[in-house]
This record gives C-alpha cells, structure tokens and sequence, in this order.
C-alpha cells in the first residue's frame, strides 16, 4: 500500500521544536525547562582523530549527561528557521529554476540548473524568488536592479524576461547564521513580514506547468483551453482562455496566447485573487486525450507574507556563544569531545551571582584537597579514592579537582568519597601521588545536576581546547 510522510510532517515537526524552544526560552529561566547546549567529555576516545558514530542508546545518553561539563541556554534570537545557501549568491550566465509550489526540488541545484532562488544586493543583502526564467535559459540581470521598484512581496520582470519576486532583507549577524556558507536564514521569524493581501502577488496565476503532453491532438495546432477557478473570497473567477500548442506529433508542449506566445508572467499580470484553479480544453476529448497542464499559483497571501509556507525550512539552526570563562561557569584550558543540546534539566542556583542567572550552569563535581595538588593533568587522568571508585579528572586548580565518571573503561559511577585519600594516575596508569580530601562539592556543587535532562542532540568531535582568550561559537543545524 503506497505511503508517504509528506513535507507538512517535517514543516509541521520543525515548527513544534522552533516554537518549542522560543515558548521555553521566554519562561522564567528559575523553571529550568529550557533548552540548552553543553560542551563535554574531557576524556579521550580510543582514537581521538577518529570519534565513534553517536549509537542513540540510553547508557550514551547518560553517558553525554555525565560528561558535561558546562551547559548554555539557547535564548530565543539564537534559534532559527533555516534555509540551503550553498551557491546562491546571484551571478550572471546562470540558470536558475522557476519557482514550482508542485515540485520540492525547484529548490534544489540540478546539474547545472541552480535552485529557484537568489541572494543579492548592496549594502544589504535581498532574497529573491525565479517565478519565470524565459523557458531556462540564462539569467543576464541582476534581480537587485528591481529593489527599488518592488516592495516585498511584489514581482518585477527583466529584459533578459526573468521574472523576480522579492522576499526580503537577509538578518545580519553570525548568531544568525549570515557567516554560513551552507544556509541562510529566512526573513521574518513569524508569519505576517507583509500584510495578507497586500501584494501584488496574492492568489496570483504566474505561469503553467505541462505535466502531460497528452498525444492524438492535432498536429502544430493550437487548441483553445479555459482557466477556471475560485477567489479568495470563495466565488467563481471569472474564466480565462489560453491555447495550447501541440507539436508535429499531435502532442501539447506548451500554453500560448493564441498567437503562438509563450504565457509569460507579462501575460497573466493582473491574473490574480485565485484560492483553486484549473484549466481544461473546451473541445475535449476531440482534440485527442491525456494532455495535463496545472496553472502555477502564488499563496493566497501573496509571496513574504509566511515564507515559511513557500520555501521548504526543514532545518532549524541554535547557536552559543561560549566566551571565555563564562564569568567562572565555563572551565579553560580543558579539552572537550562533545556537543549536545539538553532539555529540562534540573539545577541549583546558590552558586550564581546573582542568584537567579541560570543561562550559564557548570555541570561537574569538585573535590577540595587539604593541599594544593602541583599537577597539570592531559585527558585521560584519573583518581581513584578509599573505596575504590574511579572518576576522570577534568582539571586540578591549586586544591580544587573537577572530575565526572561514565562508563568507559577505568571510571565507575560509585559515589566519590567526601574524606580520606585519593589515588591519581596519567593516562598511561602511572601514579602521581597521593592526596588528601579536605571537602566535596564545598563551598558549592554544580549548578546543573548532571545527571538529568534530555539529550535531544549529540555530536561526537575530535578534542577542542579552551582557553580564557578565545570564545567558542557552536553552531547546530538539526533536519527534519
């Protein structure tokens, strides 16, 4: 039994977990249900240059849990709705697809036809959709050239008879992902950029579309066929006659106006106010049978009012910022291996400054030693205490020890001694002398209880070290 899961699934699902985190991030951060993205795993993989596949089981995501070792909300202007960028900056001598709302691919580059939409402009940067591109042929004009013409929303036409709707201003800004040489965000996070209606393109007819050519019309012909269709408002269009042009072999190969011109967007301006619209031969079946041709409809809104309905934003881009320390919260000098974005996680706030800055949270636990420990630990240390339980080291700070376990080999999930001696080793299981503990977790634990929330995302990387002069700018670009 044929099935599919349609686009609307992947819009819809992609919607949900953008409005998701934008609800959670505008909450009280006290309610700790936002979300979040962590830097972790200090301790090595087998082969660092090479880090394993993510599995998605339950002990790896315990595991990515207790490997944290800060985490950051993602706050709503650091989460995104999406689209492919690669190649799209307008140019001269290219081909660039009509924009077809029955076919997905119209937004994919194909061989060396480039998707049906470009970026241009100075000194700020436009987004244009092709609604016409004179039969395939080569885009000579630069649709830039019409912004002064076009307000969003409205198409214009070149002499090289492209036709160009224009979308809108790019947002500026890394945190927006303009930096990315492989996406680019849409104009407008919510629908309404344009007021509906407002344009010159709602319910638009700007071109057709031969999906069958049909066969047994008579040859060289053109055959009268009449547009049909409803408005907007939910009442009769008033129909429209247009010619269908047959080859020599009696087969419809394009939609004319009777004089042997092509439809162009030219013809059909003013063609607007269609919600449903269908075109048929008002000689049929005699002129033969099987030919199928579908008019190509603008958004009852006209184009920039929901840009999301038009082009396809199954990707939603969060970002972070980690700079620096993160005013203590975030270690330097240490080696992380993963990224991962958590939701509704729990934590304690009494080691804030002020007490309710919950945007930044420290994930690891801390031993206080009686004296300082004069080591500087490489990943792969680790300590072993009274009662035999292991743990990785993250760092040594004078008296203070950051550590974490999870299940690799060498580190158990045994509750760490609050008193007695600890056992320290390198990577290569050699001791480096014995300590005292004087506390744990004193004066304060971590401010995010590392063993809750949810892992909704995970990314396995070669080690990246931290220093206290540089800032780590973490992008994720998650497809639904």
């Amino acid at each position: 039994m044929p099935a599919i899961i349609t686009d609307q699934f992947r819009r819809n699902n992609a919607t949900l977990f953008y409005n998701d985190i934008v609800t959670r991030a505008e909450d009280s951060p006290l309610t700790y249900n936002s979300y979040y993205i962590g830097l972790g795993k200090s301790d090595p993989w087998a082969d660092d240059a090479d880090p394993p596949s993510p599995t998605n089981s339950a002990l790896e995501r315990q595991d990515v849990l207790d490997n944290i070792i800060v985490i950051k909300e993602i706050v709503r202007n650091n989460v995104s709705r999406l689209i492919p960028r690669t190649n799209q900056i307008w140019q001269t001598g290219r081909v660039y697809k009509r924009y077809d709302p029955t076919d997905p691919s119209c937004f994919e580059k194909t061989g060396d036809n480039y998707a049906c939409y470009a970026i241009s402009g100075t000194p700020t940067l436009d987004l244009y959709l092709c609604l016409a591109n004179d039969s395939n042929t080569v885009s000579e004009f630069d649709p830039a050239s019409l912004s002064s013409e076009l307000e969003d929303g409205d198409a214009g036409q070149l002499d090289d008879d492209y036709v160009w709707v224009k979308i809108g201003e790019l947002p500026t800004g890394d945190l927006d992902f303009i930096d990315s040489t492989t996406f680019l965000k849409l104009p407008s996070d919510q629908t309404s950029q344009v007021s509906p209606t407002a344009t010159g393109t709602a319910g638009l007819i700007f071109g057709f579309k031969v999906v069958n050519g049909g066969s047994g019309y008579t040859s060289s012909a053109e055959i009268a066929a009449t547009v049909r269709g409803e408005t907007l408002a939910g009442a009769n269009a008033t129909t429209r006659t247009v010619y269908f042009q047959t080859n020599g072999s009696g087969v419809v190969t394009a939609v004319t106006d009777g004089s042997g011109n092509p439809i162009t967007y030219s013809t059909t301006t003013g063609w607007g106010d269609f919600r449903k619209v269908s075109v048929d031969f008002t000689s049929a079946p005699s002129q033969g049978s099987g030919a199928k041709v579908i008019p190509l409809v603008a958004p009852a809104n006209g184009f920039a009012y929901d840009n999301f309905e038009v082009f396809p934003p199954y990707y939603i881009g969060v970002a972070a910022d980690f700079e620096q320390s993160e005013a203590g919260d975030a270690l330097t000098a240490i080696k992380f291996r993963q990224v991962s974005i958590i939701r509704d996680i729990t934590g304690r706030t009494d080691n804030d400054s002020p007490d309710d800055t919950v945007d930044v949270l420290d994930s690891l636990n801390s031993l206080t030693m009686a004296a300082t420990v004069p080591l500087s630990p490489d990943s792969g240390w680790y300590f072993i205490d009274s009662n035999d339980n292991k743990a990785w080291i993250d760092q040594i700070d004078g008296t203070k020890i950051y550590y974490h376990q999870n299940s690799e080999l060498g580190s158990t999930r045994g509750v760490i001694a609050s008193n007695g001696d600890i056992e320290i080793y390198d990577e290569s299981d050699q001791s480096q002398g014995t300590y005292t503990i004087s506390a744990k977790n004193s004066p304060f634990g971590p401010e995010h209880l590392n063993d809750k929330g949810e892992v909704i995302f995970l990314e396995n990387r070669i080690p990246i070290t931290r220093n206290s002069a540089q800032t780590e700018k973490v992008r994720i670009i998650l497809q639904f």
